[in-house]
């Protein structure tokens, strides 16, 4: 164990709590993260006029339009409206005409959209937890209460993140197989930021778990070597 593991630890339980707060602000209440999107064609554009983007807690609607000034100069602007934060949602799909759709109101699964809204909340309470845990185990290195919280909390938060990425990626495939259906394979969609971000902090979680278990078992007090290995 090197001497700045600690610093580490602390480093990487950041990480994780700053990735899932983006991950968990998505669309609506953030329209910079979504777990996946996808463009919105009239019929017979050839250019995309619109799109959906879904987060965890629910959806917005970006819809184009372009306008010309007397230069002859054309400008392009977007309009947007999004669906309020719910826990368990579905696409209301009078809210826009899609003529390449055959089912829209059935593209997103809503019993998914429940565990979204219930693991990414809940993976982040944990890592932060996790985080003040061994923050005090920094601070006030010598006794095993705190790691015993930060492991605990630590390993916790992982599994629950881990969870969370899982249907994350199950969320995302079901909505693609079903716009592929709807659509007759015409629509494509893509993987949205926040699943990556997910991911991410999974693996910082991971990381930094595993480091509490060594640092649990380090005598309290036990001077550090000159090498600096234990």
């Amino acid at each position: 164990m090197i001497p700045d593991s600690k610093l580490l630890i602390v480093s990487l339980f950041l990480a994780a709590f700053i990735l899932l707060v983006l991950s968990t602000i998505t669309v609506p209440l953030n329209k910079s993260f979504y777990l996946l999107k996808f463009d919105l064609y009239d019929s017979g554009a050839t250019k995309p006029t619109g799109r959906l983007e879904f987060g965890a807690l629910g959806y917005c609607i970006l819809t184009y339009s372009s306008s010309s000034s007397f230069l002859g100069m054309f400008s392009k602007s977007q309009q947007t409206q999004c669906s309020s934060s719910t826990l368990g949602y579905t696409f209301d799909s009078t809210l826009l005409d899609l003529p390449n759709f055959s089912d829209a109101a059935n593209v997103i699964p809503k019993d998914l959209t429940y565990a979204l809204g219930i693991l990414h909340p809940v993976a982040l309470a944990l890592s932060i937890l996790a985080l003040l845990s061994f923050l005090a185990v920094y601070v006030r290195p010598g006794g095993r209460t705190w790691y015993v919280s930060a492991m605990a909390f630590g390993w916790t938060a992982t599994a629950v993140g881990f969870a969370a990425f899982v249907v994350d990626y199950v969320f995302f495939q079901t909505a693609k197989s079903r716009v592929k259906k709807a659509t007759g394979g015409t629509q494509g969609i893509e993987v949205g930021n926040a699943v990556w971000f997910t991911m991410v902090a999974w693996i910082a979680l991971l990381a930094a778990s595993v480091g509490t278990v060594g640092r649990s078992r380090e005598r309290p007090g036990a001077p550090i070597p000159k090498d600096g290995i234990y």
